[in-house]
């Protein structure tokens, strides 16, 4: 990404600096702007106390993202309580750090900060720090799901909240919001096209989805996604209504209509995993909406309820799909102990 660009002029290169929106001396009013660009989503905080800053915020968008610049001059926590849209972030000049859960991720010009909708997170920003937000608005990265599988999997879709822009899928990614930056900075730029601004909302989505881990990447890991036979979206359909349920997979090769060793060479053709797999994975993200929600009260009983037979097992699975055990996802959801 740009990093401690300068200008023709020799100043330093403000991303979007023709979208100024606002612009701040103190800290607090600082808050006061963003608190009413989004009510109760964001507190800002400084160990260095409420006083002087050079707080400035540039503000555009192309179809259903926002981009944001945004930077503060001084060392502060920027603490988000559950937004609805999806942020991408890196930093155009200094670094600062996410923290989601007991994790910690570098933020820099180099790697970006994944930061999903409906969950806390906080910034905490070095002083001299310029950042780039890409918000992406609720459903958009659902509705490319929909439209990539022809079915919408149940389950929140959440995203690995590290993001490499070095190499790699992210690497692409970077070059694509550079693109999109220096168009937007420009009055005759291609994005007031409405087409290729949905075009490249499109390709966004399609570098995420299909080349960073997220809660769904079972479903893209398959090469040959054309064509899929209508036998492969009934049988996903029937395990996806049946997933808490005792499912046989001979019961479901009869209402495929084909032998089970057919099916099962049909799914890997065409999805890249089995219906097993592929039950499994359903189940899983029924269990952590369930975890997430705060109700249950007893991790085993979420288990058993969602199909799984051992609970060792599903706190295996659940870790590997989730990063966390399904024991720390119940906890922070209910703000306390819990019992397993």
């Amino acid at each position: 990404m740009r990093q401690n660009d300068t200008t023709r002029t020799g100043q330093a290169y403000e991303p979007l600096s023709r979208f100024r929106i606002a612009s701040a001396s103190r800290l607090d009013d600082a808050l006061a702007v963003m608190s009413m660009r989004n009510p109760k989503v964001f507190s800002i905080s400084s160990a260095l106390g409420s006083g002087a800053c050079e707080f400035v915020v540039n503000d555009s968008r192309f179809a259903q993202i926002g981009v944001t610049f945004l930077s503060y001059r001084r060392q502060v926590l920027v603490q988000a309580h559950e937004p609805t849209a999806l942020n991408i972030v890196w930093t155009t000049t200094g670094k600062g750090l996410l923290k989601s859960g007991s994790h910690s991720f570098p933020v820099s010009t180099s790697h970006a900060a994944v930061a999903a909708p409906h969950q806390q997170y906080a910034f905490n920003y070095a002083e001299d720090t310029g950042r780039i937000a890409f918000v992406i608005g609720a459903g958009v990265l659902e509705n490319y799901v929909t439209a990539a599988l022809g079915l919408l999997p149940r389950g929140r879709l959440t995203l690995y909240p590290a993001l490499d822009l070095s190499s790699g899928p992210g690497a692409v990614l970077a070059c694509l919001m550079n693109f999109i930056l220096s168009g937007l900075d420009r009055s005759d730029a291609i994005l007031s096209n409405p087409g290729a601004a949905a075009g490249l909302q499109d390709a966004i989505a399609a570098l995420l989805l299909k080349g960073h881990p997220h809660s769904q990447s079972l479903y893209f890991q398959s090469t040959a996604r054309t064509a899929v036979p209508a036998v492969v979206r009934r049988v996903e359909e029937y395990l996806e209504a049946q997933a808490t349920e005792a499912v046989s997979m001979a019961d479901v090769a009869v209402i495929a209509g084909v032998g089970a060793r057919a099916l099962q060479a049909t799914f890997r053709k065409h999805r890249g995993y089995s219906p097993q797999e592929f039950l499994k994975s359903v189940r899983l993200k029924e269990a952590n909406e369930r975890l997430r929600s705060g109700k249950s009260v007893r991790v085993i009983d979420v288990a058993y309820d969602c199909g799984f037979a051992k609970l060792s097992s599903f706190s295996a699975d659940y870790a590997r799909r989730f990063g966390e055990l399904p024991s720390a996802t119940l906890r922070r959801a209910r703000g306390g102990s819990v019992a397993v």
